[in-house]
């Protein structure tokens, strides 16, 4: 446990989903005190038992939110759920606007996850934070909206905008049912995969909050990958066919997100953090995300 983590602290999480809940286990194992924030008074009950605090709220509806809280630490990692009527939009800008409103006072830091999808579209060029913005997806807009509010903002404390890639880890391998089982996996052959193991995101979340400052960076494993390269790695290590593809629809998440193809740096990340990922390539994730599956048959 590092000096920092000694003293309790209230820790808040906005978002506890595969990485919040992640980040929120990390937090109680050094002793803080954790809120959760979720609509599903289920869940509620699982992250009681969990020994963090739950509370049961809407962010698109301030008045379901708790008001004039303290927070030592804030992480907004909010995700969007398709099936309701509200848009991507709605659900992250209003969101991080009503989350914020809670706190009577700012958080000594405050970590917002952003997406590479704020970029956009590419040829297959390197991408670092000085690369201009122009994200062609609802998500990628909504999330630069999000880093727009909180940079006008000007919030008082610690902000870190972290845009990250593609993550996976266990339970979280997209494809992999399809692979190996044979079938044609609906998505692009080509093009770049920019990825980073969700136990190396919550290491970064960790980390970010030694910091004081402003800060919008990359976090991703710094080894972008071609996609059929990465399915042929995935393959051998399932011992399943070697993959084949199917175009997706025109209009579908899938066409729209593989249709762009770039490699992101996360050279800023290193250098201000001196972050060493546990798994510094996907062959390296990959290779224990199948090993602790087997361990568990």
């Amino acid at each position: 446990m590092t000096e920092r983590s000694k003293e309790r602290e209230q820790r808040w999480i906005f978002g506890c989903g595969y990485l919040g809940s992640r980040v929120a286990n990390l937090w109680n194992r050094q002793g803080h005190e954790v809120h959760v924030v979720t609509r599903s008074t289920t869940k509620a009950e699982q992250m009681n038992k969990k020994g963090w605090v739950p509370h049961v709220a809407d962010v698109k509806n301030k008045e379901t939110l708790p008001q004039a809280v303290h927070a030592d630490r804030v992480l907004m990692s909010l995700g969007f759920d398709r099936v309701g009527p509200e848009s991507i939009h709605d659900v992250y800008v209003d969101g991080l606007k009503n989350a914020l409103d809670c706190f009577r006072k700012p958080p000594g830091s405050l970590i917002y996850i952003s997406t590479t999808g704020v970029y956009g579209a590419s040829e297959s060029d390197w991408v670092d934070e000085s690369t201009v913005c122009s994200p062609s997806r609802e998500g990628g807009k909504a999330s630069l909206a999000c880093e727009d509010y909180l940079k006008r903002q000007a919030v008082d404390g610690a902000v870190s905008i972290l845009r990250l890639a593609g993550i996976y880890g266990p339970d979280r391998v997209p494809n992999r049912a399809s692979l190996v089982a044979g079938e044609a996996i609906r998505g692009f052959s080509t093009g770049y995969l920019n990825l980073i193991h969700v136990d190396d995101a919550v290491r970064v979340v960790d980390k970010m909050l030694e910091f004081s400052g402003q800060y919008c960076l990359n976090v991703s494993d710094g080894h972008p990958v071609l996609r059929e390269e990465y399915y042929r790695c995935l393959a051998q290590l399932y011992g399943a066919p070697n993959p084949k593809f199917q175009s997706p629809a025109p209009d579908s998440p899938k066409s729209q997100r593989g249709a762009g193809s770039k490699r992101v740096s996360n050279g800023a990340l290193v250098q201000l953090t001196g972050f060493t990922p546990l798994y510094p390539s996907y062959q390296a994730g990959l290779s224990a995300i199948v090993a602790r599956q087997s361990e568990s048959v």
